[in-house]
C-alpha cells in the first residue's frame, strides 16, 4: 500500500493506494474452482480476502472495522450484496 500525504493552506490531505488487481485474481480463481473441498461442520470458512486499502476504506466511510467480531456480520453482508466487492469473495 502506498500513502501519499498532502496539504493546502489549512488541510492535510491523506491518500491511501494499493494494487487490488492480484488479490481480485486470486479470488476469481477461488469462486470459480468449484472442487475446493471444505468441512461443511468447520465453524470458519474463507469467504473473502479484503485489501488493507479496502478495509481502511470500511472504517472511514462506514466506521465498521474488520478485525472487530462485533462487525464482522455487517461487512459480510457487504462484501455478499455489493456488487463493487464482487471480487474480493472467495466463495
Amino acid at each position: 500500500m502506498r500513502t501519499t500525504a498532502y496539504e493546502d493552506e489549512s488541510n492535510l490531505y491523506i491518500k491511501y493506494e494499493d494494487d487490488v488487481e492480484p488479490i481480485m485474481e486470486q479470488n476469481k480463481r477461488l469462486q470459480a474452482d468449484r472442487t475446493r473441498l471444505f468441512d461443511r461442520k468447520s465453524t470458519m470458512r474463507r469467504v473473502a480476502e479484503i485489501p488493507m486499502v479496502i478495509a481502511m476504506k470500511f472504517r472511514e466511510e462506514q466506521g465498521l472495522d474488520i478485525l472487530n467480531p462485533e462487525h464482522a456480520n455487517r461487512i459480510a453482508k457487504i462484501i455478499k450484496t455489493d456488487p463493487d466487492y464482487k471480487y474480493f469473495r472467495t466463495r
